[in-house]
Formats: structure tokens, sequence, C-alpha cells
């Protein structure tokens, strides 16, 4: 009898974990299906399983020059589409292909979504993820 029991709260534990655990999935692939973004930041400048650093650009492939003000609206309505992000005031500048994001994140994970998301929009050379946790800098 005991064994049932422990059985049934197993399953309960593991169904309860399951929101989680496709939340903080990731992959290294060019193609990253966790954001349906083009390509995937830098993985050795992340932090954690979101990421909080840079991404870039892979140097061998020839990039279209995006304008700046094309670069900020195409940035800005991919953390819109993201929906742990669209409720977010996150302001976005472009300057030469670099972006610049800025505001306030409730969490880490939400301020590295943020630089995961604008670092895979196509044109983007680098992200400065200058987004702070409930107003505190890092």
């Amino acid at each position: 009898m005991k064994s049932t029991l422990l059985r049934k709260l197993l399953c309960a534990l593991a169904i309860s974990l399951m929101p989680f655990l496709a939340f903080a999935g990731g992959t290294n692939t060019q193609s990253d299906p966790s954001t349906g973004y083009e390509k995937a930041p830098d993985k050795s400048t992340q932090q954690g399983d979101m990421g909080t650093g840079v991404g870039t650009e892979d140097s061998a492939a020839p990039q279209e020059r995006v304008s700046d003000s094309e670069l900020t609206k195409n940035v800005e309505k991919a953390l819109k589409n993201e929906a742990q992000l669209k409720n977010l005031d996150i302001d976005v500048e472009v300057n030469d292909g670099v972006v610049t994001l800025s505001g306030d994140a409730k969490d880490v994970r939400f301020q590295g979504r943020a630089a995961k998301v604008a670092s895979s929009v196509k044109g983007v050379k680098s992200v400065q993820n200058n987004l702070t946790i409930n107003g505190k800098s890092k």
C-alpha cells in the first residue's frame, strides 16, 4: 500500500513540474524551436539556462544591411510576440546593428529571455542588455 501511495505522489509531482520543464528548456541548434526565431545566441555568453548575455551573428555568413530604424521595429515586434515578454515595458535602441535593451524585468529569466529574443532577430550584431530586475541593476 505504501508503494501505491508513493507512486501517486511521484506522479503528481512530475505532472506539477511539467510546465517548468517546458519553460526552462532550450536547444543548441541554429533554428531555435523555443523561440521560433532564426538563430540562438552564442551559448558561451549566456548565464543559466535562459541566458543574460550577448548574442552575435556568425561572422562567416555575409549579412544584408538592415537599417537601425527597421531593426528597432523588428526587435520590438519580436519582444511583443513573445508571450513571456509582451507585458513588459522594454525600450529598444539600435545603433549600427547593436541593440540596447533597457527597462525593468520582473525576474532574471525574463531579462535573459529578452536578450535571447533580441539577438535572434535577423540583422542584430550584438545585444547590450541593460534591463534591471525590479529596478535594480546587476
